[in-house]
Formats: C-alpha cells, sequence, structure tokens
C-alpha cells in the first residue's frame, strides 16, 4: 500500500509545508492496533476488521491477479508472503514451483524481465504496462483509511481524508 499511497499524495503534501507525515509500512493488523492505541492517526489497510471506536473510509478495491510477462502459464510462481490469502491462491492454482519475494517492487522487476509468473495487486499494474493477467482471484479487498471516531474533527484531518478519497478514486479502474 505504501508503494501506491506515497506517490498519490506527496504532490497535495508539498503546499502544505507545516503539516508532518510520518510514514510506517507495516501490515494491516499492527497498523490497526496503532489506530486503536492512538500511536497514529491514520492507517491505510487491507482488512475487513470491525472497531467500535474506528471509522473505516473506503479509499478503493484491490484484486490479487495471476501477472506474466508472456501471457502464458508458466513453471515458477512468485508470491509474497505478506499478501493476503496468497497461500489460498497458491493452493487453489495447484502451484509446484512457488519462490517467496519479500517486496513487491522486486518481484515487479522480476516479472518484467523473465519468464515467470507472480501474484500482485492489480494495483501495482500501474507501474507496468508489459504484464499481462492470467486471472483474478477472490476476494476483492477493500483498501480503507482508518482513523479513530475521536480524531476525524480538525480541519487538517478532514483535508487528508478528503485528499487522499479524490486521489485514491484514480486507482479503481485498474480492476481487470
Amino acid at each position: 500500500l505504501g508503494r501506491t499511497m506515497a506517490p498519490l499524495i506527496e504532490p497535495e503534501l508539498a503546499e502544505y509545508p507545516a503539516l508532518e507525515i510520518d510514514y510506517r509500512f507495516m501490515n494491516s493488523r499492527d497498523a490497526i492496533e496503532e489506530v486503536t492505541d492512538y500511536r497514529c492517526d491514520f492507517a491505510v489497510v487491507a482488512s475487513t476488521f470491525k472497531h467500535k471506536d474506528i471509522k473505516k473510509i473506503k479509499l478503493w478495491t484491490e484484486n490479487i491477479h495471476l501477472y506474466t510477462r508472456t501471457g502464458k502459464k508458466e513453471e515458477v510462481i512468485l508470491a509474497t508472503r505478506g499478501m493476503l490469502n496468497a497461500e489460498k491462491i497458491l493452493k487453489k492454482i495447484g502451484a509446484k514451483k512457488v519462490r517467496w519475494v519479500n517486496d513487491y517492487g522486486v518481484l515487479l522487476t522480476i516479472l518484467e524481465k523473465n519468464d515467470v509468473m507472480g501474484l500482485l495487486p492489480n494495483t501495482m499494474e500501474i507501474r507496468s504496462a508489459g504484464l499481462q493477467s492470467l486471472g483474478s482471484f477472490p476476494p476483492t479487498l477493500q483498501i480503507s483509511l482508518i482513523i479513530r471516531t475521536d480524531m476525524e474533527k480538525t480541519a487538517a484531518h478532514q483535508w487528508i481524508i478528503e485528499m487522499l478519497k479524490e486521489r485514491c478514486a484514480t486507482l479503481t479502474h485498474q480492476d481487470n
């Protein structure tokens, strides 16, 4: 999510030098805990959790696709352990040769240059027009901004929420 979000919001933040943003990249579970425990104001997560003190604001939906450079099935599949449902998807497609890559950017680079397949969120396609999808896998993930209900009162919070909703609307057309 960090690779998707930071480039979208940095141009807007440049206009407000007094506004400090500290990016911390972590899994959704840890990010939710950071917000619920008042250690950060916002988080962008891929999760379906419910919490009485947390408001979720949908930013975009994301699908996991099996991509390849060649457009045909290959023997080796690359995946990221941190991806939600990666293990289920690999089992479903009967993957026999899996290589684990810990970074989507590295996985994408390998896909662009080699005859392998890889599981990536469809939003990564923005950065690589040369890959072809061999199909998507449920479930569709809802990517949401989360905020404590008692912290969204300031004008800065409202500006950030609206700016993120507007910027992230450009990502929804990526569903193949």
